[in-house]
């Protein structure tokens, strides 16, 4: 008889143990296979999957919780969020509110903003509005006859320069 591989170990255990439930059969699986919990359920639903007459007929046939440390952990140090409303009166919580605008209020006015648009301002000395837009126009009139071309050959860029 020649070797079997885990495959094939892992077939013959769940044909022989085709009465037993999941629970039962995953540590045959691990023990005879040299294979962790994970990776026993892991091997038990792809032999499912690929031959679904292999599945168990057991009571518990279902998904067996694989229970690991890091998640037994994860779970033992999650704390209930508490809201800051539940903890303080309703006065303590209208008093932080008050004094963090307060406080807010007071680091705006000392910053300087620059770039900021004001409606009043001193201007530009002897500046009038109508004769720079004319300036203007007539600048862009003076400019309508000279046409520049899109593209220049080499030639043409030489005799510029």
């Amino acid at each position: 008889m020649s070797k079997l591989n885990k495959t094939q170990i892992a077939i013959e255990v769940l044909k022989a143990n085709a009465k037993r439930s999941l629970v039962d059969v995953i540590p045959l699986i691990m023990s005879q296979c040299d294979l962790s919990e994970k990776n026993a359920y892991a091997c038990y639903r792809l032999r499912v999957k690929a031959d679904p007459t292999l599945a168990l007929t057991g009571a518990k046939s279902v998904k067996a919780p694989i229970k690991s440390v890091a998640v037994a952990k994860a779970k033992a140090k999650r704390t209930k969020e508490v809201s800051a409303e539940s903890l303080l009166p309703d006065s303590e919580v209208a008093k932080i509110k008050a004094a963090n605008l307060a406080r807010l209020k007071a680091v705006s006015s000392r910053k300087v903003y620059a770039n900021v648009a004001r409606p009043e301002g001193s201007g530009v000395v002897d500046f009038d509005a109508d004769s720079a837009r004319a300036e203007v126009s007539g600048l862009i009139d003076s400019l309508e006859s000279f046409k520049a071309p899109k593209f220049l050959s080499k030639a043409q860029v030489k005799a510029l320069v």
